[in-house]
């Protein structure tokens, strides 16, 4: 599959994987596939404030817990924990876009693609979740 095209499947299965996150009560307060230009393909963004994704803590146990939740979705086929990215509240991405975009705690499906928000260039995106 070309890797620069995010493919509806993908996006649903991240919006799966997002509402199942949501139900072990990860407090997913930002989530959105992003288009890396540096290896030509999307990566899916979380931002947490739950003590469970809590990177400073401890980034294997974080990712431990995305990807025992990910095995646990008999779905997913499209998606792999290599395409899952842990960042901080405070990533600039986070502190720029969030001002900006506000989903509450739905899942939404908002896509941008070459466009400026609030300075940031976004080549692509699609939100699920902004709700900082």
């Amino acid at each position: 599959m070309d890797k620069t095209t995010l493919v509806e499947k993908q996006i649903q299965e991240g919006k799966l994987f997002i509402s199942e996150l949501d139900k072990a009560g990860l407090e997913i307060k930002a989530a959105f596939w992003l288009y890396d230009e540096n290896d030509l393909s999307w990566k899916l963004l979380i931002a947490s404030s739950s003590e469970k994704l809590n990177m400073k803590k401890s980034i294997l146990e974080a990712y431990g817990t995305l990807t025992n939740i990910m095995r646990s979705i008999p779905d997913l086929s499209l998606i792999s924990s290599s395409d899952i990215v842990l960042i901080p509240l405070d990533h600039p991405l986070i502190k720029n876009i969030g001002p900006l975009i506000k989903t509450g705690s739905d899942i939404v499906d908002m896509r941008f693609s070459n466009t400026l928000l609030n300075k940031i260039y976004v080549e692509g995106m699609h939100l699920y979740r902004m709700n900082i």
